[in-house]
């Protein structure tokens, strides 16, 4: 049975806008029609230690190995530049994302219009170019985590339904009415894995959260899914105000 818009497996390719020395985005497959058509043009920021960072479109931003968390990497485009976000913005930073003061003092956050979630260390958080989702988290060796929705819940229930063919069934699990499946399939030859949560959003819709690895980077890829499954919530008003 086929998956619902904007939950089937990705391919890996190069990403358009890598940083320095990342790894490669995996480039989505080209969304069906009757996806969320608006996804592509709706606000994605990080918020968290007292600031918000609203990047501008085509962005990939990045944690700063062995420096603090409010040095970031933003790119854009052929731009990439290190920021730490405690200075004054120069002129080419606010050429990549705005940045003001904001609420939230704990560690960084994704915001959007629907949801906010955590921010895995690893992963980069990159614009989606096709806009099947409100954004990607990048990581090692072409893993890649990305949320869809919502989706209408029987599109997405049993969690069976999300299956792709040339899948096979690992193992599922019940959280009360969340679901999570585990999925096994092979890409150029190659053996990977795929992890996905039907998180329910309203009575009658979901959010699908699904995580795509080589078997080989399972591990990291899994605990990244579960902290972002497990945090998302809906966006309030006031959020990072």
């Amino acid at each position: 049975m086929p998956a619902p818009p904007g939950c089937s497996r990705r391919s890996p390719a190069t990403s358009s806008s890598p940083s320095p020395g990342a790894a490669s985005a995996a480039a989505p497959q080209s969304p069906p029609a009757d996806t969320l058509a608006a996804v592509a043009h709706v606000w994605t920021r990080l918020a968290g230690h007292g600031s918000v960072v609203v990047p501008h479109a085509g962005y990939r931003i990045e944690r700063v190995a062995d420096a603090a968390e409010m040095t970031l990497r933003i790119a854009r485009g052929a731009e990439s530049r290190a920021i730490d976000l405690t200075a004054p913005i120069d002129e080419a930073a606010a050429a990549l994302a705005d940045v003001s003061v904001g609420s939230a003092r704990g560690a960084w956050r994704i915001e959007t219009d629907l949801f906010r979630c955590a921010w895995p260390h690893g992963f980069a958080l990159v614009d989606d170019p096709d806009g099947v989702s409100r954004f990607l988290l990048v990581g090692p060796n072409d893993s890649m985590l990305w949320i869809s929705g919502p989706l209408a819940a029987a599109r997405a229930t049993p969690i069976e339904k999300l299956v792709d063919d040339g899948q096979t069934v690992r193992a599922v699990a019940q959280r009360e009415a969340d679901a999570r499946i585990d999925l096994d399939y092979t890409f150029d030859d190659e053996a990977w894995w795929q992890r996905r949560y039907a998180i329910v959003w309203s009575p009658s819709s979901v959010l699908v959260v699904t995580a795509q690895a080589r078997r080989a980077d399972e591990e990291l890829v899994r605990a990244a899914v579960d902290l972002v499954a497990g945090s998302i919530a809906h966006t309030d008003a006031t959020d990072s105000r």
